[in-house]
């Protein structure tokens, strides 16, 4: 018993530590980016609707950005989202699920990770989300141009876009206008994971 809390325990730690770790990352990526473009607090809140009191605790690494917030920024600084992630671009490499980065979700049973470590291009990027049974998650329209590309590895993703519904097995993909508004919901009894291919035109 005293060996399984020991082990619970320094799992707990770790999580806390990469949390802490992504916090301080993300906000200073955020701070160098706001300030080489020379631009205030509110100037960025007004690019990307967040309000000025969020993104000053981002950059004071008081609080981490969820998948939404991230959104936002990314979208109105025309950066992708795994800038506040990534090392210096590679010309190789290989992603392991234990390299991802979680990102916060405010949707519970929704983990959405982004999955590589560089950046490669500011043109697309790539997540890997699961869901649990009759979980869900809605997302705002992505910038104009944008094309999101779907890859479903276990059980059915349904997806809701512009207002039509459609249901995409494992093993199966999709693509889809990403600047309409949009759903991932897992309907069915077991868990449902995706890859999701972001494509901007940038």
């Amino acid at each position: 018993m005293i060996r399984l809390f020991s082990i619970v325990n320094k799992i707990h730690n770790n999580i806390e530590k990469s949390t802490v770790m992504i916090t301080e990352i993300v906000g200073t990526r955020l701070l160098t980016l706001r300030q080489q473009r020379q631009l205030t607090l509110q100037e960025v809140s007004t690019l990307t609707g967040v309000s000025t009191a969020s993104l000053n605790n981002i950059e004071r690494h008081t609080t981490s950005p969820s998948i939404d917030t991230l959104w936002k920024i990314s979208s109105g600084l025309a950066v992708p989202i795994n800038y506040f992630f990534a090392t210096d671009p590679v010309d190789f490499e290989l992603a392991r699920p234990a390299d991802f980065h979680n990102i916060a979700s405010e949707d519970a049973g929704v983990v959405v990770q982004s999955v590589f470590n560089s950046i490669a291009s500011n043109n697309f990027e790539v997540f890997d989300l699961s869901l649990t049974s009759q979980s869900a998650r809605q997302s705002a329209a992505h910038v104009p141009g944008t094309v999101e590309v779907l890859i479903v590895k276990t059980g059915t993703l349904t997806m809701q876009v512009n207002g039509q519904t459609f249901q995409i097995p494992a093993g199966t993909m999709a693509k889809f206008n990403g600047a309409f508004a949009h759903e991932y919901r897992n309907d069915t009894t077991t868990d449902t994971s995706f890859v999701s291919l972001m494509i901007y035109n940038r």
